[in-house]
């Protein structure tokens, strides 16, 4: 039987409830386009950062729009960089791309390797007589690719020559590159560098072969990353403004023979 306290209170949400229901539909302003986001410069200048140029959040949900490998409409890494535009997703299919190079101009890229790691192998060419991919689009995300064998006529052919803009790489592996990954010297750059592989620096004299060179950019971030086998050179140099060094491993190993295995800038402070 139902006391008059249980009455009482299945009365009052009963109400409760009717009174939630009756209430009118609020007028909310209509929703506002998302336009980009402000922050603040290397001169501590707030600036505004338009949509288009913010890297992509989540790229593993967006949509593929182009397909590059063997038995595909595009077969080559070269043509796929060619005719990409501005916000694509191009998925390229396991295997190894020889003699391959790309630069790839396009803002809002991601480039990523589906299923079993694709390979990019130089085999003696190069973009530019610099990488075997050159970046000088605007925020471009490249994940779960091999970089391998970069050489050019001045010795510091890299895996991957950053140009412009913001770069996010993922899950890629980078070896036996005269430079892995090698920045160029603009205070706008900004690179992260996150669960990747390094490792095996070519074994020529007169030249320091860096796994990781990070030249004066803004800033740099990486983390979760393993570096091994260096020859002379360093394992990571940064000559960023700002640096995050996160949850790395870096060991030269027993045949490795790195100067260093991470290097900065000497800062002098005034007093």
């Amino acid at each position: 039987m139902m006391t008059l306290k249980t009455f009482v209170c299945t009365l009052f949400l009963a109400l409760l409830s009717l009174s939630a229901v009756a209430q009118p539909a609020v007028n909310l302003p209509p929703q506002q386009g998302y336009l980009g986001e402000i922050r603040r410069s290397p001169e501590g200048k707030l600036i505004v950062v338009p949509k288009a140029e913010l890297p992509v959040i989540n790229p593993q949900l967006a949509k593929v729009t182009m397909v590059v490998g063997s038995g595909e409409k595009i077969t080559t890494i070269t043509e796929a960089a060619r005719l990409a535009r501005d916000g694509e997703v191009i998925e390229i299919r396991p295997g190894i791309y020889r003699g391959q190079p790309a630069v790839w101009l396009q803002n809002n890229l991601v480039i990523r390797g589906s299923g079993e790691r694709p390979v990019m192998e130089a085999n003696g060419k190069s973009a530019e007589d610099k990488a075997i991919w050159v970046i000088r689009g605007g925020a471009v995300h490249i994940e779960n690719i091999e970089f391998r064998g970069a050489r050019v006529s001045n010795g510091i052919g890299a895996g991957i020559r950053f140009e412009r803009g913001s770069l996010t790489i993922e899950s890629c592996r980078f070896t036996d590159n005269e430079m892995g990954i090698l920045t160029t010297n603009f205070p706008e750059l900004s690179l992260e560098v996150a669960n990747s592989e390094f490792s095996d620096a070519p074994r020529s004299s007169g030249k320091l072969h860096h796994l990781l060179y990070v030249g004066s950019i803004d800033k740099f971030i990486l983390r979760g990353s393993r570096f091994q086998n260096g020859y002379l050179g360093h394992l990571v140099k940064s000559r960023a403004r700002e640096n995050h060094v996160l949850y790395n491993m870096l060991a030269d190993g027993m045949g490795g023979r790195a100067s260093y295995e991470l290097e900065f800038p000497v800062v002098v402070w005034p007093t």
